[in-house]
């Protein structure tokens, strides 16, 4: 009895082993092939339809150039956040900002979609780097979205060049010109074509000045009380002879008494009549707003490379509506740079 009792007693324990084992097997093909399923499930793209165009776009350019890029696990979406756009490499994700998308042209999207893309997909670096004209050298810069439009096709192309790492020489726009032609002075008569505005409750008085560095005026604003908005002059023209790629500067000479507030500062905005937006917006506001009181000094805007179409080109002299005091504007010329 003792050695029929330990004979079943083997017999079971060597079942239960082979039970097990047949069982461990089916576990472990069980895991395989689900976690084989749920590899092949995570590398489907999960992009908002409004960005697929865009990311469609980036996948085509990048073919152009002979680079493959894979979408497998991307996720591309709108969330709001405090900046405009946001980018991971691992796993790859872009996320956009839907109120800051919703006020961009299609070209400003496609600069900001390819630089988060940049990130995600070609795990490229943040880069502020300079050209010698003093544009940013990459789309990888911590504001692309106005560095090309579609009236400036030759920076377009290097700037995707130089996305995809496929970039030989610099273009020459990329070089600062020296071949200076002038294409717009004005005197200041009594005969000139500036006009003066008001923008919301500005309290400001303008009018010919006999305060000038050439004679025989200035344009000049005087504030009677701080208020909200601005005033300005503007003058208003089609430019011709200027070929796309050409550096343009315009040169304003401003006189300050006892300026507070805002200050005064001058605009250059370019227009094509088949647009609602600017193709270019240039402005001292920022950087270099006239203050205080000093005798004409001279102030500039830069803009390198003109566009391939411009059908208006705007000079705009501003007084902020919060200033006090008195702004004098003169010898206003605009500089072609070859």
């Amino acid at each position: 009895m003792i050695e029929s009792s330990y004979t079943i007693t083997k017999t079971i324990s060597m079942e239960s082993i082979r039970l097990t084992r047949h069982s461990f097997i089916l576990i472990v093909i069980f895991v395989l092939t689900f976690s084989c399923n749920q590899e092949e499930a995570n590398t489907e793209p999960v992009i908002d339809p409004e960005l697929l165009p865009y990311v469609n776009r980036f996948v085509d350019e990048a073919q152009l150039r002979g680079k493959v890029i894979s979408l497998a696990n991307l996720v591309a979406k709108f969330e709001n956040q405090n900046n405009c756009g946001s980018g991971w490499v691992n796993p790859p994700k872009i996320s956009i900002d839907k109120t800051c998308w919703n006020d961009l042209p299609d070209i400003a999207k496609e600069l900001l979609v390819f630089h988060q893309l940049g990130q995600a997909l070609l795990g490229r670096l943040d880069d502020n780097s300079k050209l010698p004209t003093g544009d940013y050298i990459s789309i990888m810069c911590e504001n692309p979205i106005y560095l090309y439009n579609e009236y400036t096709p030759g920076k377009r192309i290097y700037y995707l060049d130089e996305l995809f790492e496929v970039v030989g020489q610099l273009p020459d726009w990329a070089f600062i010109k020296t071949n200076e032609t002038g294409i717009f002075q004005d005197p200041i008569n009594t005969d000139n074509l500036w006009q003066h505005f008001v923008s919301g409750n500005a309290d400001h008085t303008a009018s010919l000045s006999g305060e000038f560095s050439s004679a025989p005026f200035s344009l000049s604003i005087k504030s009677n009380g701080t208020n909200s908005g601005f005033s300005y002059w503007v003058y208003s023209w089609k430019p011709t002879n200027v070929e796309e790629g050409t550096d343009l500067v315009l040169k304003v000479k401003i006189k300050a008494s006892g300026l507070s507030g805002g200050g005064a500062y001058f605009a250059f905005r370019a227009n094509v009549a088949e647009k609602s937006y600017p193709i270019f917006f240039y402005t001292t506001q920022t950087d270099d707003p006239a203050s205080g009181t000093n005798d004409f000094k001279d102030y500039s805007i830069k803009v390198n490379y003109f566009p391939n179409k411009c059908d208006r080109l705007d000079i705009f002299l501003i007084m902020d509506g919060t200033s006090t005091g008195t702004v004098y504007f003169d010898d206003i010329q605009v500089l072609k740079y070859e």
